[in-house]
């Protein structure tokens, strides 16, 4: 094993250990619903706003699921230990 790969299997350990992506993709799934009502019900001419909405909304989802993962590392006393 190389060094690169011990790195690479660090860094792994702890973005999984962060568990951001599913905190994104369960956001996402939520926003997904509303788009997708807001998609079928939409006049044509009104599509590229509600488009445009669904952007903004999936990355402020991105955002929150950082922020809260970030959040959760700088306060769990487990992470940190587990970080040492």
């Amino acid at each position: 094993m190389r060094l690169g790969d011990v790195e690479r299997d660090k860094r792994d350990a702890r973005v999984q250990m962060l568990d951001a992506d599913s905190r994104y993709w369960l956001a996402l799934g939520e926003l997904f619903d509303t788009f997708l009502a807001r998609t079928a019900s939409a006049p044509l001419e009104d599509l590229a706003q509600v488009r445009t909405h669904w952007q903004q909304a999936s990355r402020q989802a991105a955002e929150r699921a950082l922020h809260r993962a970030l959040t959760s590392l700088a306060t769990d006393a487990r992470t940190r230990q587990a970080l040492a």
